[in-house]
């Protein structure tokens, strides 16, 4: 995020949202043990549409960056 110029104390707070996540599984009224969550968000996180919107725009500025035009001939 702060590649695209986030402000660093957002990052910070997402990532201390993000560092050492668990979950657990309930199935049928047994819980499992936890685990850790070591990529994505967690279901419902109201985070996740933003971070979402903020990393699909940073992925489409870094595709139009690099878009060349003209004809490509090859």
């Amino acid at each position: 995020m702060q590649k695209f110029g986030g402000p660093e104390l957002f990052t910070h707070m997402v990532r201390q949202l993000r560092d050492r996540m668990m979950a657990r599984v309930t199935d049928n009224g047994t819980v499992f043990e936890a685990f850790a969550v070591t990529n994505g968000v967690k279901q419902g996180c109201l985070l996740s549409p933003t971070l979402f919107s903020l990393m699909f725009s940073a992925m489409l500025m870094d595709a139009y960056r690099e878009e060349q035009p003209g004809i490509r001939i090859t």
